[in-house]
C-alpha cells in the first residue's frame, strides 16, 4: 500500500494490492503496525503531496484505528491454530 520512489512515499489504492496474498507480510503487519501507521502519517501531513494521496492515507489511518484491534486479535487466533497443527 506504501511504496518508495525516489526518496518519496506516496499510498496506492488499496484495490491496486494484494493485501492478504502472503501470509508472512500479513503477520509482520499485524505485530508492528505502528511503522506503517507512522508512515500513513507523514503522508498524511506532507502538504507536498497531492490531495487524493493525503485523503488516502487519512483514510487508511481512520480504518487501521477501528479495525486494528479484531484484526490483530484475528491473526493471533489463526497463528495459534496454525501452531497446533
Amino acid at each position: 500500500m506504501i511504496k518508495w520512489l525516489n526518496s518519496e512515499l506516496f499510498v496506492k489504492r488499496v484495490n491496486d494490492t494484494r493485501r492478504f496474498a502472503r501470509g508472512d507480510v500479513t503477520m509482520a503487519l499485524s505485530e508492528d503496525s505502528s511503522s506503517f501507521q507512522n508512515a500513513l502519517q507523514v503522508i498524511a501531513e506532507d502538504t507536498a503531496q497531492k490531495l487524493q494521496v493525503i485523503h488516502e492515507a487519512k483514510c487508511l489511518l481512520k480504518d487501521l484505528s477501528k479495525e486494528e484491534n479484531a484484526t490483530v486479535a484475528g491473526f493471533r487466533v489463526l497463528s495459534q491454530i496454525g501452531s497446533m497443527e
